[in-house]
């Protein structure tokens, strides 16, 4: 069982304790209607048709206009939901992890070369956070994981004066951070490219290596481990990195590096490991893969503009899928739609145009002359809401993992007194939706 602190995890109104969170999380994930919803993707449900258990709110739901979705979700309008439904949302709401607000840091205008907005907001909140903690416990070498396009590590290097190792398993990605490296022009940059497979086993090896390479005495062997986005299991496997090396080594590993500290940042749940989706001693509920992938998807824009268009997204994809099903049309495995334009999703027939065209399947085969049906206008407003019951998922179903790992950290050092362990949100969630990093900090330096 999990011992209880003083958590540096901010919990949903009511709860006061992690056990008691922790297992109602797992009863609302368990549930039948939540397992239903987890396990019906739209393009299968277009095709199959829904469950008997969603005979009520599917009906209910079937009677709605197109626009009324959007503009429920958006409080212009209110609908009467059936109860099973208001509950179920009403419990959503509740039990997903409360994201506090973050400071404002104005974007410099024009922006970096080669970066977005988001990515600036990224690199701009992160970077602070991780000098403040290279000033707090008095370590300037920092090993970036994951580090890409090399933003992050070209920041703390110029900006902010760290000896900065930048890992990367892409040569394509550490080809583009020695590029913008040398964009910048800065005199003296302390900062490594380094391209490798990383993993719990090898990343101490490649920062031993970083670290005898330069040199250094030993009360400067200490380094902090970052993560900005560290993609499906990489988060995990860094993690345990992290742990091996906090733990206490044999005397033979006294003149080697020390991790003092590590803030990662995790997405794409979707790409994580079975053995990496529960790693803790809390009582798992039964996520199938769709669920994780929910949980890494970005949240329902918050315009009735926006929303409407990711609806009609997700139901002409569904009623392409089904038409496919019905016509007897079978292609690849590996055949996708993609992205289209927007400009694809005007109409039905344009959708199917673009669609056919992009499959390689004849729209003569599609009869895309077929208009509209109230049968179709039906199905896609079921379609729609089972959508949205789905995103609503989400959050609670990331609010899990989340919650996993941190008790996971807290059970592997923390309560051994080997170190802190601290999750906060570092980034606007409106813009960067996976904002949560975890910290930990070695108790004795």
């Amino acid at each position: 069982m999990f011992v209880e602190r003083k958590a540096e995890l901010i919990l949903p109104s009511g709860f006061d304790n992690i056990e008691s969170y922790a297992a109602t999380l797992e009863e609302y994930l368990s549930s039948e209607l939540v397992q239903s919803l987890l396990n019906g993707h739209p393009n299968e449900i277009a095709k199959s048709g829904p469950p008997l258990a969603w005979n009520e709110w599917w009906k209910w739901a079937s009677s709605l206009n197109s626009g009324d979705i959007p503009l429920h979700l958006t409080e212009s309008i209110k609908l009467d939901l059936p109860g099973s439904l208001s509950k179920l949302l009403r419990d959503a709401s509740r039990l997903a992890l409360p994201r506090a607000s973050v400071p404002h840091i104005p974007l410099p205008r024009p922006l970096p070369k080669g970066q977005t907005p988001k990515k600036v907001h990224e690199v701009r909140h992160f970077s602070k956070l991780i000098a403040e903690l290279s000033a707090d416990i008095g370590v300037d070498n920092i090993v970036d994981v994951g580090s890409g396009q090399g933003y992050l590590s070209l920041e703390l290097a110029s900006k902010h004066g760290l000896n900065v190792l930048a890992l990367d398993f892409s040569e394509v990605q550490t080809s583009g951070s020695i590029h913008w490296a040398q964009q910048a022009k800065e005199q003296n940059l302390k900062l490594s490219h380094v391209t490798h497979h990383i993993s719990q086993a090898t990343l101490p090896g490649l920062v031993q290596n970083w670290i005898d390479g330069r040199h250094l005495a030993r009360s400067n062997r200490n380094v902090i481990v970052i993560g900005l986005h560290a993609c499906g299991s990489l988060t995990v496997e860094v993690l345990r990195a992290c742990m091996d090396n906090m733990k206490p080594q044999d005397d033979g590993a006294a003149d080697h590096w020390k991790i003092k500290a590590c803030a990662i940042v995790g997405c794409c749940y979707n790409m994580l490991s079975d053995h990496d989706k529960h790693v803790s001693r809390l009582t798992a509920p039964p996520l199938p893969s769709d669920a994780f992938q929910l949980a890494a998807q970005p949240w329902l824009p918050p315009s009735p503009a926006e929303l409407s268009l990711t609806l009609k997204k997700i139901t002409y994809r569904a009623l392409f899928g089904r038409l496919l099903y019905e016509k007897d049309i079978e292609l690849p495995t590996d055949t996708r739609v993609r992205r289209l334009k927007d400009s694809a999703y005007s109409n039905w027939g344009t959708y199917i145009q673009a669609a056919s065209s992009r499959m390689g399947v004849s729209p003569q085969l599609l009869d895309i002359n077929s208009v509209w049906t109230e049968e179709m206008r039906q199905l896609s407003t079921t379609v729609s809401m089972l959508h949205v019951l789905r995103s609503k998922l989400g959050p609670v179903i990331e609010s899990w993992i989340l919650l996993d790992r941190y008790v996971w950290l807290c059970e592997q050092l923390e309560e051994p007194g080997l170190a802190s362990v601290e999750m906060k949100w570092v980034f606007d969630s409106g813009i960067s939706a996976r904002s949560a990093v975890f910290i930990v900090k070695v108790l004795h330096y």
